[in-house]
């Protein structure tokens, strides 16, 4: 079968990023040399270098920015923003966010817990996380000690990150108040570890820690690589080093957290389940490990980041649209029985019941349909038809005087409209692209403040997305007692 070199680049590059091993699986020949070259040239053009260099001192790590990679990180990084937003948004008064953090803590410790083979409950982590229990079990103290090396983590994100800073966190992690050097002295006694075939290590020898670890500094307080790049160089290069005793993957991750959370990221980065890459993601980190030791590409570990860091943000913006819509009832029957207390039949008994009731009903049901979610999260999204969508509306608001509402898109939906937009229309920009699939209702009004809010952009630029949109045939400009609106036109 003759093959096209350009598109096997392409093919291996932008569809799948492949290693050498993949292509020739896939292409059912070991004979690849002339493909892979070319696969190697085009990688090349979209080649950026990092200043943390392997263990020869000779080579250095890069990673391949190409049009589908670079689009993957702006989606995920589109996302974090709201992400950010909706933490913002959570309510201190009724308790949201602390239930929201507390939840998230609770999945990231599992997760530690599972890497440490430990066998250990929701309850009985939701007491650590309150302080309620002293560890006297030496296994069991690596937990108390991670939840102690992220509240450092979080109540230190001002400082700069140097040599203190990761013997404090050591210092943490292990327990040991009285450190009397900072890095390992001797080599791990794994033969593993040393100097064996194809240029593996499995971590750095003595005496290549110290310049390895001050590249690792440098680059931490002075690249400007956006949050997802530079969060796994500093996972993967920590890893690669191993510059301590012990931990050194917890300290790893808690590092990569607390850059996460100093790129403007704040808070948040601290209820990302990250930590599934110690536990569930162990083996396929390790194997990833390897290739990019191999050739010093880190974009298979990119790769990586960008699948685990999207499941993670999906995951925790729905949870806090479940948290708020509870509260929103909550609130909703608050009231409810506030004005049920003026009416002369009022029993407060009777009236409590019904509102338990209801309440207990409206949180079965949402966790029979977050279940229904979760096992349908891996298949295919099908758009429901308009009909449908009406009928279903009509019976959920029937008792309300609208008789129905204009159908909506689900997360899932609007990101597939945008893609589709940005494919079909290269003069949108990815801002544009990602408001209009959420604002497309026709009959619904759009104002450039709620653009500048969605985004998180400047007015001037909304004023001017807008209005680009609307040359564009997406929204017609209308004036409304002085103030600008935008009304989506139907299009094909």
């Amino acid at each position: 079968m003759a093959y096209n070199n350009t598109n096997i680049a392409i093919r291996f590059t932008e569809n799948t990023y492949a290693t050498k091993a993949e292509v020739a699986h896939e292409l059912k020949t070991p004979l690849i040399d002339s493909f892979w070259k070319n696969i190697l040239k085009y990688r090349s053009e979209f080649a950026h270098n990092l200043n943390l260099s392997a263990v020869d001192r000779t080579t250095f790590l890069s990673y391949c920015l190409s049009p589908t990679i670079s689009e993957e990180i702006n989606n995920v990084e589109i996302k974090l923003v709201n992400l950010i937003k909706k933490y913002n948004d959570l309510s201190v008064d009724t308790n949201d966010k602390n239930i929201y953090v507390q939840t998230a803590l609770i999945e990231c410790l599992s997760s530690v817990a599972k890497k440490n083979n430990l066998d250990v409950d929701e309850k009985y982590l939701r007491m650590l996380i309150a302080k309620k229990i002293k560890v006297d079990d030496e296994q069991l103290n690596i937990l108390s000690c991670y939840l102690d090396g992220l509240d450092y983590v979080k109540t230190h994100m001002g400082d700069i990150i140097d040599e203190d800073y990761l013997a404090n966190l050591y210092s943490i992690i292990s327990n040991d108040t009285e450190l009397t050097q900072l890095y390992r002295d001797t080599n791990f006694d794994n033969p593993g570890n040393r100097f064996i075939i194809d240029r593996i290590y499995e971590s750095a020898p003595v005496y290549a820690i110290v310049p390895m670890m001050n590249l690792l500094i440098k680059f931490i307080n002075e690249s400007q690589c956006g949050v997802t790049i530079k969060a796994c160089a500093v996972f993967y290069y920590f890893n690669y080093v191993k510059p301590f005793f012990a931990y050194n993957e917890e300290l790893a991750l808690l590092l990569t957290k607390a850059v996460i959370a100093k790129s403007e990221v704040g808070d948040v980065a601290f209820t990302l389940n990250l930590e599934r890459l110690l536990s569930d993601l162990k083996e396929r980190v390790e194997k990833v490990c390897i290739e990019v030791q191999k050739t010093n590409d880190l974009t298979y570990m990119l790769k990586l980041f960008i699948h685990l860091f999207n499941e993670c943000i999906e995951k925790e913006i729905s949870r806090m649209n479940n948290l708020q819509a509870i509260s929103l009832k909550e609130e909703y029957y608050f009231e409810a029985k506030q004005e049920a207390k003026k009416s002369p039949y009022y029993h407060e008994n009777e009236k409590l019941d019904s509102v338990k009731e209801i309440d207990e009903c409206d949180l079965k049901q949402e966790k029979i349909i977050k279940q229904e979610n979760v096992n349908n999260e891996k298949e295919s999204i099908k758009i429901q038809p308009q009909e449908e969508q009406k009928i279903e509306l009509d019976k959920e608001y029937s008792g309300l005087a609208i008789s129905s509402l204009p159908p909506v898109l689900d997360e899932k939906e609007a990101a597939r409209l945008e893609e589709h937009l940005l494919e079909s229309d290269p003069e949108l920009t990815r801002s544009q692209a990602y408001f209009y699939a959420r604002h497309c209702t026709m009959g619904k009004r759009y104002t450039i403040q709620q653009f500048k809010k969605e985004v998180g952009s400047a007015y001037e630029t909304a004023r001017t997305s807008m209005d680009t949109l609307a040359r564009l045939g997406y929204y017609r400009q209308e004036m409304v007692k002085n103030k600008k609106v935008y009304t989506p036109i139907k299009r094909k």
